[in-house]
């Protein structure tokens, strides 16, 4: 049995580390990505590895997108993660590949884990038939309040940061 781990900051893209990661529920999220897809447009006019997201008469912009909740099924190189709002698949080779160069194997969640992760959204095209988030974080979190804390947290900043 290996050690468990996922890539440090230092591994992360500059690109990345540039945009921060806004904690979002994946209901809302898969829905305009989806919806953009579907529409042809860009995710961003800002660059590559940046998102824009409109809520009613603002914007709000983000690099990554950090997403919590449960496991619902796994394969071997990603998982699906259900938050109660909607499920998000989660790509998890580019963490395998950060910590098989390291020697460090990746354990992966099982169903019923929660978890949280962080990492790029990828829209739906040909080949992905849902929205995907492509992981470069992935921690198991035990604490018996953390979906009610989790959905008190994104609710305050749908409503009092990514809206103003």
């Amino acid at each position: 049995m290996g050690v468990q781990g996922t890539p440090s900051s230092e591994d992360v893209s500059q690109s990345q580390a540039k945009v921060p990661a806004a904690k979002v529920l994946v209901g809302p999220l898969s829905r305009r990505v989806a919806e953009l897809a579907r529409e042809g447009r860009r995710l961003s006019d800002s660059g590559a590895g940046s998102f824009a997201c409109d809520l009613g008469s603002s914007e709000f912009r983000f690099g990554r997108a950090w997403v919590q909740g449960v496991v619902v099924d796994t394969t071997q190189s990603s998982f699906v993660v259900d938050d109660g709002t909607g499920t998000l698949a989660v790509d998890t080779r580019a963490i395998s590949k950060q910590l098989a160069r390291r020697k460090v194997d990746f354990l992966h969640p099982k169903p019923g884990d929660y978890v949280m992760c962080v990492g790029a959204v990828i829209p739906p095209d040909a080949v992905i038939a849902k929205v995907t988030l492509k992981a470069h974080k992935v921690i198991a979190i035990d604490d018996p309040n953390r979906e009610s804390l989790w959905h008190a947290e994104t609710l305050h900043l749908y409503r009092k940061v990514y809206s103003t």
